[in-house]
Protein backbone atom coordinates (compact mmCIF):
# COMPACT_ATOMS: atom_id res chain seq x y z
CA UNK A 1 0.00 0.00 0.00
CA UNK A 2 1.17 3.45 -0.73
CA UNK A 3 2.33 5.94 2.03
CA UNK A 4 0.03 8.45 2.50
CA UNK A 5 1.75 12.07 1.96
CA UNK A 6 0.86 14.75 4.33
CA UNK A 7 1.83 18.34 3.30
CA UNK A 8 0.78 22.11 3.43
CA UNK A 9 2.18 24.89 1.23
CA UNK A 10 1.57 28.80 1.39
CA UNK A 11 3.08 31.00 -1.02
CA UNK A 12 3.70 32.27 -4.49
CA UNK A 13 2.50 30.44 -7.57
CA UNK A 14 3.17 31.93 -11.36
CA UNK A 15 2.25 29.28 -14.02
CA UNK A 16 1.94 29.58 -18.07
CA UNK A 17 1.66 27.28 -20.30
CA UNK A 18 1.00 27.44 -24.50
CA UNK A 19 -2.74 27.15 -24.87
CA UNK A 20 -5.20 30.02 -25.07
CA UNK A 21 -6.43 31.84 -21.66
CA UNK A 22 -7.99 29.92 -19.40
CA UNK A 23 -5.96 26.75 -20.42
CA UNK A 24 -8.51 24.32 -21.27
CA UNK A 25 -6.60 21.35 -20.03
CA UNK A 26 -7.95 22.71 -16.55
CA UNK A 27 -11.22 21.42 -17.67
CA UNK A 28 -10.38 17.83 -19.16
CA UNK A 29 -10.42 19.20 -22.90
CA UNK A 30 -8.14 18.89 -25.54
CA UNK A 31 -4.92 21.63 -25.42
CA UNK A 32 -5.34 24.79 -27.72
CA UNK A 33 -3.03 23.40 -30.11
CA UNK A 34 -2.45 20.11 -29.78
CA UNK A 35 -0.72 19.57 -26.98
CA UNK A 36 0.31 21.16 -24.05
CA UNK A 37 3.51 22.20 -22.68
CA UNK A 38 4.32 24.73 -19.65
CA UNK A 39 5.30 24.91 -16.30
CA UNK A 40 4.90 26.48 -12.23
CA UNK A 41 7.15 27.82 -10.51
CA UNK A 42 6.54 28.02 -6.76
CA UNK A 43 8.20 30.29 -3.81
CA UNK A 44 7.03 28.53 -0.49
CA UNK A 45 6.57 31.11 2.23
CA UNK A 46 5.65 28.61 4.96
CA UNK A 47 4.92 25.18 4.60
CA UNK A 48 5.87 21.47 5.57
CA UNK A 49 6.22 18.33 4.32
CA UNK A 50 5.85 14.88 6.32
CA UNK A 51 7.08 17.57 9.09
CA UNK A 52 10.07 19.15 6.95
CA UNK A 53 9.66 22.46 6.54
CA UNK A 54 10.06 23.85 3.29
CA UNK A 55 10.08 27.49 4.10
CA UNK A 56 11.86 29.55 1.88
CA UNK A 57 12.67 26.44 -0.75
CA UNK A 58 11.32 27.46 -4.92
CA UNK A 59 10.84 25.48 -6.75
CA UNK A 60 9.65 24.61 -10.74
CA UNK A 61 7.97 22.09 -12.28
CA UNK A 62 8.29 21.82 -16.27
CA UNK A 63 5.89 19.81 -18.50
CA UNK A 64 5.42 18.64 -22.02
CA UNK A 65 2.57 16.27 -22.96
CA UNK A 66 1.83 15.28 -26.68
CA UNK A 67 -1.79 15.79 -25.68
CA UNK A 68 -4.53 16.08 -23.08
CA UNK A 69 -2.90 16.23 -20.00
CA UNK A 70 -5.24 13.99 -17.52
CA UNK A 71 -4.19 11.40 -20.54
CA UNK A 72 -1.13 11.20 -19.03
CA UNK A 73 2.51 10.44 -21.42
CA UNK A 74 3.98 13.82 -19.99
CA UNK A 75 7.36 14.12 -20.13
CA UNK A 76 8.32 16.61 -16.86
CA UNK A 77 11.62 18.38 -15.42
CA UNK A 78 11.56 19.41 -11.32
CA UNK A 79 13.94 21.62 -10.72
CA UNK A 80 14.69 22.64 -6.88
CA UNK A 81 17.30 25.91 -5.90
CA UNK A 82 20.19 25.26 -3.65
CA UNK A 83 19.16 26.90 -0.74
CA UNK A 84 17.53 24.15 1.56
CA UNK A 85 19.75 22.39 3.91
CA UNK A 86 21.53 18.92 3.16
CA UNK A 87 18.75 17.53 5.42
CA UNK A 88 16.10 18.79 3.61
CA UNK A 89 17.58 17.80 0.20
CA UNK A 90 18.35 14.24 1.12
CA UNK A 91 15.29 13.56 4.00
CA UNK A 92 13.83 10.17 3.30
CA UNK A 93 10.40 9.77 2.62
Amino acid sequence: MTKKLSYHLKGVLLGACNCDWGCPCNFEVAPSYGFCEGGYVWHVQKGRCDGVSLAGLIFGWFGHAPGPIHLGNITSLLCVDESPSDSVRHEKR
